[in-house]
């Protein structure tokens, strides 16, 4: 029985049952390509073999649907409360889930292909491809079980709630899956079928890249479509290799076909980008070792294969075509498209196995992106700009039309350039000269790609040529999507083109011309249940510093309101606090008194003081005020009285009027009286300063005809008694720790405010309990961790973590805005998601509103309010304040701090000073305590938001709007001629001058026969 003993261990400790699915279906699948390869033809369980992988696909999304909690995805990115639209899609938000969704979609191609072709090497490249998808889905996590009971899972990341989760991710991983199929099927000799599913892979890669795009630049607040993210990045480089060969294969059919496995190589470069962990937007996990090993090889085998399929005879077949503009176009194309694929690939091939070895590598993106790539890459694309009117009109237009073109373009573009180094011409206020110049350079080429590719879709309208106008339409809306990236790129980017907008409630404001009202919010909770409990206790970061939030708490704060309190006490038997509390408002002098005087003199020439005696003088204090101040100096704590007035001084003053006074010690002949609240005060000897203690600004003391008058100064006794109900000295003085901390938690800014929060909800009284305080203790240090705690505080922190909150919360909190901008009603959502806060990523989701302005947007984002009562406080916003008011409801007060601290340790990291981080903590608790949806300083401060135009950004989303439009459409053609091969043909000429291509320069008919698999060469 043993045996079925451990599978059931693997099955619950180590595998979900969908892994013993995946791992049948591999076994089978490997079992076919094995007894195929002796018996030397195709059999059928490899048919078997797709059809168990495909129905253990839909069992996986059955899993995240039915939230089964035993797989470990389910749980990580899942949770009761999500929408079933998001449950299916978070089956491909894991590392895992989206490489198990690659071999789906593989198998599937496999599946349909194994229907028309029983090839023997097609049939085993297929599923050498689909065993090592699933072996990186499998290394990545995507079976993996999950045993701990729970009830709700962590929820998916708050950046991808969103329906773009659907197209993105679908096209991208589509779109990996056809173009490596294409090279599977471009290997074994099925050209035909290569062709198409590399044109289906092209169409979905560029959808691919543009959602993704579209999908930062609604979603991140920044404005950018792009920023060189090292996935984005990744992304690219297939389709600009599949791309490149496109426009080669009916120059060069060997190089066309190395060029597109070098595609299908870099598919896998991309995969590993996105998992080594050097783009901070999208990678999945830390770099696993079998992980790099297995897509490094696929990549680099790939490549092999194109270097003895293609490279090794790079150029045979190029340099026959100098002597025509159309191929001459195709060739530059061809240059300038791979060059800039060799660029990026080995960038992020350098990165990427640089961080698989453990090695820091930065690669280049956001600023550094773009001033590392940017010049690089230039002179390619301007050279590719230079070739469109080439591949578009260069079979009608002779070498002198197209040469008088270039030099007519070049002159314009040196014109504009000129004028942009002379800042006549600024395209970019906020970008750098480079910048600047680039685009002066690249624009007039773009224009004439623009407009060559219309004119010849024209022609071939004209003439009926459908193919050819889809190409041509391809051209020029490729032309317009770089014409888009170069007018609204650097505006999109840049955020120093925001302008910060207070939007007041219920009041119109013009923005750029557009009127827009704010007329309503609320707030709301919003999903299920999370668990932000599990998966972080005793191993996050954010945990840790939480944890040593409470425990200083627990330990420090808990000690110092016990001592505080018998600091007060103490201060009250001595008398002293009796006296600090009734010494304010006004007090009665009577009369003026005689003291004898000496004034403390400034030299201005060394700025030195020096004594001088006054003798005898007259002091008078009118309108007299008093005040106590406590005051706490090392281990003392001292009270001082002080009495602040228009002090005239009466005598020989000459060394006063002489020079520059700082202060005045006056020894009284006999007490100065003061009659105070509950008693009187006898001053033998007090100091005058001038200075107003009360109001805190300086005193110019006056000569009035030999007489001083200083002006609400202060008179600091220095030497007298109180006699009330019991006689003091003061300055009174009183030693110890517990005095000291009464003046800090009463008398600091700060510590007095913390004081106030920690009576107001009862806290103060709890942390100096010590029955709260031990278990606090208990829960914080597990284990042995609170002998440590004194002894080895290094050791004591790694056992931090373990915050006593609950184990389900609700998922998210979000404010919906209720807007009326240009006449149409708008409704926003502000998100703030608790696991998103609680992985570090910071769960707050900003809403951006675009609005048509133009061929640009206006770009609207809008940010929740801030809520800040403290002047030193740092502030918090209200979602997450608005969030932790609904968490704290039927909470202990232990459990209500130790949210506040976990989300505070989150949300200020580690960008402020240890020792703030209590009263921020302690800010945080008492702002959601006390909080007031209602009362949102939306009524009063209004809603924040920042706001740019971003110019012909719609020419970019246009543009490749049209290219994957007539790339459809060639896509339908090429299969309807397929299906119709008795039809007759199209012209075979490009504008009845050169071979006609169908696309980017593919090969029409009349083409040499298709390269052959390894058998034909």
């Amino acid at each position: 029985m043993w045996p079925w003993a451990y599978i059931s261990y693997l099955w619950g400790e180590l595998m979900h049952y969908t892994g013993f699915i995946a791992f049948l279906g591999g076994v089978i699948l490997l079992a076919d390509i094995a007894y195929s390869s002796i018996k030397e033809k195709v059999t059928k369980l490899g048919i078997v073999s797709y059809l168990v992988l495909l129905v253990n696909w839909f069992l996986y999304v059955r899993a995240f649907v039915t939230q089964d909690y035993t797989l470990k995805p389910v749980y990580e990115t899942s949770s009761m409360g999500l929408p079933l639209i998001f449950k299916i899609a978070s089956s491909w938000s894991s590392g895992g889930g989206s490489l198990f969704l690659l071999t789906t979609v593989l198998t599937f191609v496999a599946l349909i292909h194994r229907r028309y072709h029983k090839d023997l090497i097609l049939s085993t490249g297929y599923g050498a491809l689909i065993l090592t998808s699933l072996a990186l889905a499998f290394l990545n996590g995507a079976f993996e079980s999950f045993p701990i009971k729970v009830a709700t899972g962590m929820g998916l990341n708050p950046l991808l709630k969103s329906p773009w989760i659907y197209p993105h991710p679908l096209s991208t991983f589509t779109a990996y899956a056809l173009i490596a199929a294409s090279a599977a099927s471009l290997y074994s000799g099925h050209e035909k079928a290569s062709e198409l599913l590399a044109r289906a892979g092209w169409l979905l890669l560029t959808l691919g890249i543009a959602i993704g795009g579209y999908w930062s630049y609604v979603t991140f607040g920044w404005g950018g479509y792009w920023a060189w993210d090292p996935v984005e990045t990744a992304e690219l480089t297939p389709w600009l290799a599949l791309t490149a060969s496109f426009h080669v294969k009916s120059l060069d059919r060997k190089l066309s076909y190395a060029t597109q496995m070098t595609a299908a190589g870099s598919v896998y470069l991309a995969i590993l980008v996105t998992r080594v962990g050097i783009s901070p937007l999208h990678s999945f996990a830390s770099p696993q070792s079998l992980t790099s090993a297995l897509t490094l090889m696929l990549t680099f085998l790939f490549i092999a294969e194109g270097v003895r399929g293609g490279y090794r005879r790079l150029g045979s077949e190029i340099g026959k075509v100098i002597n025509s503009p159309y191929k001459t176009g195709l060739t530059l194309s061809y240059f300038s498209l791979f060059m800039m694929f060799l660029v990026l690939f080995s960038v992020l091939a350098v990165g990427s196995i640089g961080s698989t070895l453990g090695m820091s590598i930065d690669v280049p993106q956001m600023d550094s992106g773009i001033d590392f790539f940017h010049p690089i890459l230039f002179p390619f694309a301007l050279l590719l700009m230079v070739s469109l009117p080439m591949c578009t009109l260069g079979a009608r237009l002779g070498w002198r039309e197209i040469l008088g073109l270039i030099e007519g373009l070049s002159i314009v573009s040196a014109i504009l350039l000129y004028l942009t180094f002379r800042r006549d011409i600024i395209w970019s206020p906020s970008s750098s000269l480079t910048t600047n110049l680039i685009i002066s350079i690249l624009l007039p080429f773009t224009v004439a790609g623009l407009f060559s590719g219309l004119a010849a879709l024209y022609i071939y309208a004209r003439d009926r040529l459908s193919t050819m106008s889809s190409v041509s339409l391809l051209h020029a809306a490729m032309a317009l999507t770089m014409l888009g990236i170069l007018m609204s790129g650097p505006f999109a980017y840049n955020r120093s083109y925001f302008k910060d907008v207070i939007l007041p409630y219920g009041h119109r404001l013009d923005i750029d011309g557009l009127g827009v009202e704010l007329k309503g919010y609320e707030y709301s909770l919003y999903g299920g249940k999370v668990d932000v409990y599990t998966p972080y206790v005793g191993k996050s970061d954010i945990y840790k510093r939480a944890s040593l939030i409470m425990l200083s708490l627990a330990i420090n704060f808990g000690d110092a309101l016990r001592e505080m309190k018998a600091g007060e006490k103490r201060l009250e038997e001595a008398g002293i606090l009796g006296i600090y509390r009734s010494l304010k408002g006004g007090v009665k002098m009577a009369g003026s008194y005689r003291a004898n005087a000496s004034a403390v003199l400034t030299e201005v020439t060394n700025a030195s003081k020096e004594s001088k005696d006054l003798g005898e003088v007259s002091v008078s204090v009118s309108d007299p005020m008093i005040a106590a101040f406590l005051g706490a100096s090392g281990n003392e704590t001292t009270l001082r009285i002080m009495v602040v007035g228009n002090v005239t001084l009466r005598g020989d003053l000459a060394e006063m009027r002489a020079s520059p006074t700082v202060m005045v010690n006056l020894t009284f002949q006999r007490p100065l009286l003061l009659t105070v609240p509950n008693g009187t005060v006898e001053i033998g000897r007090a100091s005058l300063v001038f200075f107003d203690m009360l109001k805190q600004g300086h005193s110019l003391p006056r000569n009035l005809n030999g007489i001083i008058v200083a002006p609400n100064s202060t008179l600091v006794i220095e030497k007298g008694v109180y006699r009330g109900e019991r006689d003091v000295d003061v300055p009174a003085t009183m030693r110890g720790r517990d005095v000291v901390l009464y003046v800090a938690f009463t008398q600091g800014t700060i510590s007095s405010d913390i004081l106030k929060i920690l009576e107001d909800h009862g806290l103060s009284r709890l942390l100096t309990n010590g029955t709260f305080t031990s278990k606090l203790l208990s829960d914080l240090l597990p284990g042995n961790c609170k002998e440590l705690i004194h002894e080895r505080q290094e050791e004591a922190i790694n056992c931090l973590g373990y915050l006593p909150i609950p184990k389900e919360l609700p998922e998210g909190a979000k404010l919906s805005l209720t807007l009326e901008a240009g006449g149409s009603k708008e409704l926003l959502e502000i998100r703030f998601d608790a696991n998103g806060e609680a992985q570090g990523i910071h769960g707050l989701v900003a809403h951006v509103l675009t609005l048509p302005s133009g061929l640009g947007d206006l770009y609207m984002v809008f940010h929740p309010p801030v809520v800040k009562d403290k002047k030193w406080s740092i502030g918090f916003h209200e979602l997450m304040v608005y969030y932790l008011h609904e968490s704290f409801r039927g909470l202990n007060e232990e459990q209500k701090l130790a949210l506040a601290s976990l989300f505070a340790s989150s949300y200020l990291g580690q960008s402020v000073q240890e020792e703030m981080m209590i009263p921020y903590t302690l800010d945080l608790y008492d702002l959601a305590q006390s909080f007031d949806p209602s009362n949102s300083t939306l009524m009063t401060s209004g809603a924040f938001l920042q706001v740019k135009v971003i110019p012909y950004v719609q020419l970019l989303w246009w543009g490749i709007i049209l290219m994957v439009l007539s790339e459809l459409y060639l896509i339908i053609e090429g299969l309807r001629r397929s299906k119709t091969t008795s039809a007759p043909k199209e012209q075979q000429t490009d504008l009845g001058r050169e071979p006609e291509g169908d696309g980017n320069g593919e090969p029409g008919e009349g083409s040499p026969s298709p390269v052959k698999g390894p058998e034909s060469q």
